[in-house]
């Protein structure tokens, strides 16, 4: 019995806006992160003590948490626009570095008495949220044969 093929659906316009959106906040993430590896000692000695801490005694496993944040998450949403379906696949990676990166912010630092409520409440709460929206759109796509 041959298989049925499934016709590829158009994908509505908002899906593409959408897309190009998640391109630049992935460029934005991608650029703090690379900010953040490449801050010279210079750099950090200008931050307030309690930030210096926090610098120096972050594991490795947070910065690699962030790494796959935010190189997944540029990924996926260029395979977002080239209507890729592993672009669900790679943010639910990101999504992972994101949970597992604010794990530490959240429970094991002191992130708002440190960075600030902006810095560190509800720009992570941001973050998780359009991770959370990227997954379900790009699934829901997936499912309508948006992308393949």
């Amino acid at each position: 019995m041959p298989m049925k093929s499934i016709e590829k659906k158009q994908a509505p316009m908002w899906f593409t806006i959408l897309g190009i959106i998640a391109l630049v906040w992935n460029f934005l993430g991608v650029g703090a992160y690379l900010i953040h590896v490449y801050m010279t000692d210079e750099m950090i000695s200008e931050l307030p003590q309690a930030q210096i801490d926090i610098i120096y005694n972050t594991p490795v496993w947070v910065n690699g948490a962030f790494a796959l944040a935010v190189w997944c998450g540029l990924l996926g949403s260029i395979c977002m626009l080239f209507k890729k379906k592993i672009s669900v696949y790679l943010f639910q990676v990101s999504f992972a570095g994101i949970f597992l990166q604010n794990i530490h912010s959240f429970f094991m630092i002191d992130a708002v008495g440190v960075f600030g409520l902006v810095q560190g409440l509800i720009m992570p709460s941001i973050v998780i949220f359009f991770a959370v929206v990227l997954i379900l759109v790009n699934t829901t796509a997936k499912k309508s044969h948006w992308i393949r």
